[in-house]
């Protein structure tokens, strides 16, 4: 798989309720907002499109995003969770007539762009895949043009994680650094 057929989507609309009242993604870790460290680890890459999903209220994050030539999908409706940013980023690309589509999280700051490339390049023939740390699955995960269609067409009760119950994948395992997420103002000066 070549990185120019593949759109990058960053999810970033989450309501980060658990970090209280600012949005946790423009938020300084280590120098730089934390959505920068994922934003930095992509690009390097040759992604034929990059696009985030993000709530429409939500100025500095898209100011931000705009600076790094990000095009937008507005979320106008985050309350309906993960999967709802999900199936918007698999209608807006197939839009774009885009085949491949790499999901990563805008609050995953130790994904490195060697983790990037090993899934690109060793998903063969599977039809998607996804990186795992002590048998958990999670993002970053590459979906080709069959499951972007599951992705459009499923309805909001649906698991993303349930595409990878049949062995149709290639699994990334990674380190346990590279799995954190950051979902509290605690987290994010533990790991500062």
């Amino acid at each position: 798989m070549r990185e120019q057929d593949i759109a990058l989507v960053i999810l970033a609309s989450g309501l980060s309720k658990r970090f209280g009242i600012n949005n946790k993604l423009i938020a300084s870790f280590k120098g730089k907002p934390l959505i920068q460290h994922i934003i930095d680890s992509c690009k390097p890459m040759n992604f034929g499109g990059r696009f985030a999903v993000i709530p429409t209220r939500s100025c500095a994050l898209r100011d931000l995003l705009l600076d790094n030539d990000f095009t937008l999908i507005e979320n106008d409706k985050p309350l309906l969770g993960r999967v709802h940013s999900i199936k918007l980023a698999a209608q807006f690309i197939k839009k774009k007539r885009y085949q491949n589509m790499c999901l990563v999280l805008g609050d995953m700051p130790f994904v490195k762009t060697s983790d990037l490339k090993n899934i690109i390049q060793n998903i063969g023939d599977n039809d998607k895949a996804i990186c795992c740390y002590k048998n958990t699955l999670m993002p970053p995960a590459i979906f080709r043009n069959n499951v972007i269609k599951t992705l459009i067409t499923s309805n909001y009760q649906f698991s993303p994680k349930a595409l990878f119950k049949h062995e149709n994948y290639y699994k990334y395992n990674i380190l346990k650094k590279t799995a954190l997420d950051i979902d509290t103002i605690e987290e994010l000066r533990e790991l500062s």
